[in-house]
């Protein structure tokens, strides 16, 4: 019987919803890891954060389903505290959009619990999800290089988002994770040419 950590994470990012959407997670055993993967979802309308949540915690699932074996404990972690307490039954689902994606978890969770394994879910903090969280990011860095997208990081770990001073119309990026965030750049002007 060995013991088991899954830890995932989804961002809608730079704009949350309608932004683009990336998850990763990190499966271990132990401490040692045993596979961790990132990817898209894409971009534009019925994307959200709370999507990619559960992509990144479906993916998660599916890989255990085929690693794991009878006896072996589980135990999912993530930041999303929507999506661990509706897995857990202590929150309805209420979208639509959202519904979906839980019925699609909670499927391969149960599968997984056929197959002897005991599964429980548990929130924990940003600070204590860096890896799947790390892995979400590059996912999102890839995609904008990919797509040719102008892309500012933040040292918070969100995305400079160019944005208009409401009184002075002028440019300048701002944090996605605004108001947890207030990190600003000025937006560079190219010099005029002197021809």
């Amino acid at each position: 019987m060995d013991a088991y950590s899954l830890y995932f994470d989804g961002a809608c990012e730079p704009k949350n919803p309608g932004g683009i959407g990336t998850w990763g997670f990190v499966l271990l055993r132990g401490k040692e890891v045993i596979a961790q993967e990132y990817g898209n979802i894409g971009e534009g309308e019925g994307v959200t954060n709370n999507v990619a949540e559960y992509n990144a915690m479906l993916m998660g699932l599916q890989l255990a389903r085929d690693t794991l074996k009878s006896g072996d404990k589980l135990v999912v972690y993530g930041d999303s505290q929507l999506a661990i307490k509706q897995m857990n039954g202590r929150y309805n689902v209420n979208s639509d959009r959202i519904r979906h994606f839980y019925k699609l978890a909670t499927s391969m969770a149960k599968v997984v619990k056929q197959n002897g394994v005991s599964v429980s879910f548990e929130w924990i903090p940003r600070e204590q999800n860096e890896k799947a969280d790390e892995l979400s990011h590059t996912a999102f860095v890839e995609y904008c290089a990919a797509h040719g997208r102008d892309y500012h990081p933040c040292t918070c770990g969100g995305t400079l988002v160019k944005r208009t001073n409401r009184k002075t119309g002028g440019s300048f990026y701002g944090c996605s994770r605004y108001p947890k965030c207030k990190k600003t750049k000025e937006v560079e002007v190219a010099c005029p040419s002197s021809e």
